[in-house]
């Protein structure tokens, strides 16, 4: 009992960290930053198939904030169904991102990024879990103010989601 304690306790440790460590990591020098008068959000919905021992599908929403012309941070709260030997069960999770685009100002059609960022997780059949999560995933056309995305996901597991984002005007 006490080793479970004390690997748990580690585990919480390390998440902690991870996410100083993000959040250290996502300030912005002020020559990086887009020129503009305050802060942008941008909604996005999704839905995520994730496999880790067990299978869940989750359906979730957050916010995204411009960090410069390359670089997007977000924020994500999800819920759904988690399937484990047969037996069906709640899951959700928070997950917190940062994304680096590689084509930010949409000169092409389809746009490649890449990031990482934490995640925390839990659900019926398992207590509260942190995991470090890495992110690449590739953005489509605007259509009708909104921009589809397909995204790859692994920490806890793979994840494979479907994403949509508020369009910008002038960028990804």
């Amino acid at each position: 009992m006490g080793n479970r304690l004390r690997t748990r306790g580690n585990r919480l440790r390390r998440a902690a960290a991870a996410l100083l460590l993000f959040l250290s990591a996502t300030g912005t020098v002020s020559a990086q930053l887009a020129p503009t008068s305050g802060i942008d959000f941008q909604p996005e919905f999704r839905a995520d198939l994730l496999v880790r021992g067990a299978t869940a599908l989750e359906l979730g929403a957050g916010l995204i904030a411009s960090a410069g012309y390359y670089a997007r941070i977000a924020v994500d709260a999800a819920a759904g169904t988690e399937w484990h030997n047969g037996r069906a069960g709640s899951s959700a999770r928070v997950d917190a991102t940062t994304r680096f685009l590689l084509d930010p100002f949409g000169e092409l059609p389809w746009g490649a990024y890449g990031g990482g960022g934490v995640s925390l997780r839990w659900s019926e059949r398992e207590q509260a879990q942190g995991y470090l999560l890495l992110v690449a995933g590739v953005e489509g056309p605007a259509r009708g103010g909104w921009r589809p995305a397909v995204e790859l996901g692994l920490g806890g597991g793979v994840r494979l989601g479907v994403v949509l984002r508020r369009a910008r005007n002038s960028a990804r």
